[in-house]
C-alpha cells in the first residue's frame, strides 16, 4: 500500500452524523470491496457476525469491571488495546496487571460506567483476517469514593468516539488484534476539568481535525 493510499485508509470523515473511516465507509456499501476469493456470501456473513458480536462482547465485558477484557478468547496472542491516553498489550497476559489497577482506581472513586457500541460495519479481508470500525458513547457518574447508588444521576456523554479494530482468527476464534479508539467529543476536555487521562493534545485541534478530514485550512 502506497503512502497515499495508507492516508486515505485511515483518513475520517462525518457521513450522516456517524464518524467512520474512509475505508470503512466504502466497505459499508458493499460494492466496493465484494466477496473475497473463494468465499461465499454465507462464509462473509458468518464472520462479519463473529466479529461484531467481539465488540459487543468487549463493551458488555468491560462496562462489569474494566480488567475483565483480557481474556484470551477475546484478544489474539500479541494484541494490543489503545484508549489514546492508556495502551495496554502486548497479549492477555501483559494487559491483565495494567487494567486490573485502573479497574481498582475505579472501584475506589465510586465510577458508574455505560458504554454502548453502535453503528459497527466489518470488512471480511479473508478467511483469517478482517478489519472493522465501531462507536463508543460513554456515560459516566463518579461519586469520588466506594459508595455507589444505583439508579446513577445521568450526565451527558463523557465522550463519543469511534473504535478501529484489525480482526484475527486464531486457533480456530475470531479474536481482536488490535483495537484503538479516537475520541470525536469529549466532554471532560471542552468543559474545562483537568485529569491525568486526558492530557492537553489527546483531541484534535479545529485545523487537524479539517485536515484529517480532508478539508484545507484557510
Amino acid at each position: 500500500m502506497s503512502g497515499s493510499d495508507e492516508q486515505m485508509e485511515r483518513r475520517t470523515f462525518v457521513k450522516t452524523g456517524v464518524l467512520a473511516t474512509a475505508g470503512a465507509a466504502a466497505l459499508g456499501s458493499g460494492v466496493a470491496h465484494g466477496l473475497p476469493e473463494g468465499m461465499t456470501t454465507a462464509d462473509q456473513m458468518i464472520i462479519e457476525h463473529d466479529c461484531a458480536k467481539l465488540i459487543n462482547r468487549f463493551h458488555h465485558l468491560i462496562n462489569a469491571d474494566l480488567s475483565s477484557v483480557a481474556r484470551d478468547d477475546l484478544f489474539t496472542k500479541n494484541a494490543e488495546l489503545d484508549f489514546g491516553w492508556f495502551k495496554v498489550g502486548p497479549g492477555p497476559d501483559a494487559m491483565r496487571a495494567p487494567l486490573a489497577d485502573r479497574a481498582a482506581k475505579m472501584r475506589d472513586e465510586g465510577w458508574v460506567v455505560m458504554n454502548a457500541a453502535s453503528n459497527a460495519v466489518i470488512e471480511v479481508i479473508d478467511g483469517d483476517h478482517a478489519r472493522g470500525v465501531s462507536v463508543d458513547t460513554e456515560w459516566r457518574h463518579v461519586y469520588g469514593d466506594a459508595k455507589v447508588s444505583l439508579p446513577a444521576p445521568v450526565p451527558l456523554p463523557t465522550y463519543i468516539g469511534y473504535w478501529t479494530d484489525e480482526f484475527r482468527r486464531e486457533d480456530g476464534q475470531w479474536k481482536f488484534a488490535h483495537r484503538e479508539i479516537q475520541y470525536t467529543f469529549d466532554e471532560q476536555r471542552w468543559s474545562g476539568a483537568t485529569s491525568a487521562d486526558y492530557p492537553e493534545g489527546l483531541i484534535l485541534s479545529h485545523e487537524e481535525w479539517r485536515k484529517q478530514i480532508g478539508v484545507e485550512t484557510q
